[in-house]
């Protein structure tokens, strides 16, 4: 993953620079690229950004995840956390057309699984940011290692050894009329994510 001049004060933004991105991913979109990926449609949705290495050569996938597959409002965070690691284990076979992500010797064929969370929206991305924070607490053990998934397991393990980065959210959904006319006078910062691998 890019590394990024980060700073603590909230009025600071982060910037990656770089020349172009390879695969540019829209709003409601997923992308895949071996040179470099980004956006600049972020929203109100949960966009994830993952970096890892497969044969040799590293990855890099992004998408803009929509709320509507699930309501975690009555949730535990546990469950939300499985929910959006088998989403994103689905994501990651899907894109590079894996059965499995563990070859016929029961060796990983993924290896350096890095994750970027981002949230657009202040209330509705809470339940998913916070999941993936406690996944970075160290005394927090959230999946049983006897957990029957293998799979789901490794992933787990390999996010909290490289712990996720997640990005403060930037918008908020407006729920009525009165809100955005007021919004229409106030400038909105919307950022751009970018990864990018440099041979």
């Amino acid at each position: 993953m890019s590394n990024t001049n980060t700073s603590n004060n909230d009025d600071d933004d982060t910037f990656i620079a770089v020349p172009s991105v390879h695969v540019p991913v829209t709003m409601y979109c997923n992308g895949f690229s071996t040179i470099s990926i980004g956006t600049d449609s972020l929203g109100p949705c949960v966009c994830f950004a993952i970096d890892l290495i497969f044969k040799g050569t590293p990855h890099c996938i992004l998408e803009h995840y929509s709320y509507n597959e699930l309501d975690e409002s009555g949730m535990s965070m546990q469950n939300i956390l499985l929910f959006c690691l088998y989403h994103i284990l689905g994501l990651i076979k899907g894109k590079l057309g894996l059965k499995s992500i563990f070859d016929d010797n029961n060796q990983p064929r993924i290896d350096e699984i890095y994750l970027l969370v981002s949230e657009g929206d202040i209330l509705e991305g809470t339940y998913i940011r916070n999941a993936f924070l406690i996944l970075n607490i160290d005394q927090f053990q959230i999946i049983d290692e006897n957990y029957g998934d293998k799979e789901l397991l490794y992933l787990y393990h390999q996010l909290k050894k490289n712990n996720v980065i997640v990005l403060k959210p930037v918008t908020k959904i407006l729920k009525n009329k009165k809100k955005i006319k007021e919004m229409k006078e106030i400038k909105v910062r919307f950022f751009n994510i970018v990864l990018i691998y440099i041979f």
